[in-house]
C-alpha cells in the first residue's frame, strides 16, 4: 500500500509471520490527495443573449426559459419540471423518478462513472427479471454506507438503489448488508458490538459499493461485513457469500502473502482453495495489490479459481475529460508476478500454451489475469466517522477533493461487469436454472485477445508489453466486445444451448 498505508502494509507482513490464524488483512486501497487537476474557479457561464447557463463543471446547459437541462456529454435533455429525460439521439422520452436532480455538487476533478462508461464501452442495462447479485466481502462497518451510496448516485446521475429500511422500488437494484453476528453467523441486523467503523475499511467499503454500482447500476449488491479482518473472519464471509441466491460474482479487495493463506501445509493449499472457491457459477475477483511487483504476489488473487485483477491508469486532458481515443497504461502500483504455490488456471494455461508463452511465464499461476482502472483518480462519498466528512467528499489541504483507487477499485468494477453481462444475455429469462458455469465462461472469454484492450506501456517493476504481462495481464476488458463474444459463442463456452 502507499501513502498512509505503507507502514500498515509492512506491519501486516510481520504479523502474518508471527501468527497465521490471527493475520490482519489490509484492504488494497489507495488514496492520493497530491494529484492535481485543472479546476475552474467559476464553473458557471451565463449567456445573457439566449438565457442559458453553462455549467462547465458537469458539462450541462440550463435553459432558464423552459427549465430544461441539456447534458452535452451524453446528448440528453432533462425537463426539470416533470422529471422526464429526452434522448436526443433516438428521440425517446424516459420518465425518470429514480434520479434526484437536487443532488449535492459533484467534485470537478477525478474520473467519473460517465468516463468509465466511455473507457470500457459499458452499456446501461435495466433490471433483469431475475436480477444478478454482486457479492462484496469487506470487514468492520461504515454505518452510512446506504445513504452515502444514494447521494453518490444522485450526484453522478445514476439510478438509486433500494436500501435497508426504505420503501422498495421494483425497477431498481437492491443493496443488502449482511453483518457477522456474535455467534459467527450472518444477519441483516447489526447486533455485533465488534462491528465498528475502521479507518481503512470504512473508505474501502464506500469505494467498493459505489463503483460496483457505477458499473452495473441496476444489479443487486450483497455487502458482507465481517466482525474483524482476521483470516478466519474473511474466509467465513466468502463461505457465507457462496450460500446466497443469484450470485454471479464476488469481489475481494484484500489479500496477504500466499504462504500465510491457510494454517495447513503448503501441499494442502490447493485442497483448501478448492473448498473455499467451490462455486463454478460465481466468478471470484480479487485485487492483486497496490505496491507493485516488488511487494510480491498476494492471495487470493493468485488462486487459479480466482480472477486476479490488476491496475491501470486512464489519461485525462487538462479539462478533466477522457482523451480520445482512450489511452490506458499499466499502473505502477499494480501487483504482479507468479504464484509460488498454485499452477496456472485452465483458461490461463490454455492461453499460454496456444500462444507458446509457457517458456516465458512458466506453469505457475500468473497475476494479474486482467486489469481495470486503479490509479487513484476517483472520488467517493463518505460521511461515516472517522474518515468521512460532513460534506461527504473528502478534501485535501488545498481544498481539492481527495482521489482514491488501487486494485481495490478494479476488483469490484470487474465483478460488476460480470453482472452486466448476465443482464444483457438474460434480460427476461430465469438463468439460475441453467447450471451456468460463469467462471469458465468469463475466464475463457477474457483470454481471447479481441475482447480486451492490449496495454503495452507502464511499469510496476515489470514492463507492460504486447499480449500478456505481469502489469496488466491480458489487458482491460472491453464490455461490448466481451459480452457479444459470450453471446455469440455461448454454446461453445458453456455446453448449453444459446
Amino acid at each position: 500500500m502507499k501513502s498512509r498505508n505503507l507502514l500498515l502494509g509492512y506491519n501486516l507482513r510481520m504479523i502474518a509471520k508471527q501468527n497465521a490464524e490471527n493475520t490482519t488483512i489490509l484492504p488494497n486501497k489507495e488514496q492520493n490527495a497530491s494529484l492535481h487537476y485543472h479546476v475552474h474557479n467559476d464553473t458557471n457561464l451565463l449567456d445573457v443573449k439566449d438565457n442559458t447557463l453553462l455549467d462547465v463543471k458537469d458539462n450541462t446547459l440550463l435553459d432558464v426559459k423552459d427549465n430544461t437541462l441539456l447534458d452535452v456529454k451524453d446528448n440528453t435533455l432533462l425537463d426539470v419540471k416533470d422529471n422526464t429525460l429526452l434522448d436526443v439521439k433516438d428521440n425517446t422520452v424516459h420518465n425518470d423518478t429514480t434520479v434526484n436532480n437536487n443532488a449535492v455538487s459533484v467534485p470537478s476533478n477525478g474520473i467519473t462513472p460517465a468516463n468509465l462508461t466511455i473507457a470500457y464501452g459499458l452499456s446501461t442495462i435495466t433490471k433483469s427479471t431475475v436480477n444478478p447479485t454482486i457479492v462484496i466481502v469487506d470487514a468492520f462497518c461504515t454505518p452510512t454506507i446506504a445513504s452515502d451510496l444514494n447521494v453518490f448516485s444522485q450526484s453522478y446521475r445514476l439510478p438509486l438503489m433500494n436500501v435497508p429500511n426504505q420503501p422498495v422500488n421494483q425497477s431498481l437494484g437492491t443493496l443488502k448488508i449482511y453483518y457477522q453476528q456474535p455467534n459467527g453467523t450472518y444477519g441483516l441486523v447489526n447486533t455485533n458490538n465488534n462491528v465498528v467503523v475502521n479507518t481503512d475499511w470504512g473508505v474501502e467499503i464506500a469505494m467498493d459499493v459505489q463503483y460496483a454500482h457505477a458499473v452495473a447500476p441496476y444489479a443487486d449488491i450483497a455487502l458482507i461485513l465481517t466482525k474483524d479482518d482476521t483470516l478466519a473472519s474473511m474466509y467465513s464471509g466468502i463461505t457465507f457469500g457462496n450460500t446466497l441466491s443469484n450470485v454471479v460474482s464476488m469481489s475481494m479487495s484484500w489479500g496477504l502473502p500466499e504462504r500465510y493463506a491457510f494454517s495447513t501445509s503448503i501441499s494442502r493449499f490447493s485442497t483448501q482453495d478448492n473448498l473455499l472457491f467451490n462455486k463454478p457459477n460465481i466468478l471470484y475477483c480479487a485485487s492483486t495489490g497496490d505496491d507493485g511487483a516488488a511487494a510480491g504476489v498476494i492471495y487470493p488473487s493468485t488462486s487459479p479459481n480466482v480472477c486476479g485483477v490488476g491496475g491501470s491508469s486512464l489519461q485525462m486532458n487538462s479539462l478533466n475529460q477522457m482523451v480520445t481515443p482512450v489511452k490506458e497504461t499499466g499502473w505502477s502500483g499494480s501487483g504482479g508476478g507468479k504464484s509460488n504455490i498454485f499452477s496456472s488456471g485452465v483458461s490461463q494455461s490454455n492461453y499460454m500454451t496456444t500462444n507458446k508463452l509457457t517458456s516465458k511465464f512458466g506453469t505457475k499461476h500468473a497475476v494479474p489475469d486482467m486489469c481495470l482502472l486503479a490509479n487513484p483518480s476517483v472520488c467517493i462519498y463518505n460521511t461515516s466517522p472517522p474518515t468521512g466528512t460532513t460534506s461527504g467528499w473528502g478534501f485535501n489541504s488545498k481544498g481539492v477533493p481527495a482521489l482514491y483507487g488501487g486494485t481495490s477499485l478494479a476488483s469490484p468494477m470487474f465483478a460488476a461487469m460480470v453482472a452486466l453481462i448476465i443482464q444483457k444475455k438474460y434480460p427476461q429469462q430465469n438463468w439460475t436454472t441453467l447450471n451456468l458455469n460463469i467462471r469458465k465462461m468469463i475466464m475463457d472469454s477474457i483470454y481471447v485477445s479481441t475482447n480486451d484492450r492490449d496495454i503495452t506501456s507502464g511499469n510496476n517493476g515489470f514492463g507492460a508489453s504486447t499480449g500478456f504481462d505481469f502489469v496488466t495481464g491480458i489487458g482491460s476488458p472491453l464490455f461490448n466486445n466481451l459480452s457479444q463474444y459470450i453471446i455469440t459463442n455461448f454454446t461453445k463456452l458453456t455446453g448449453l444451448r444459446a
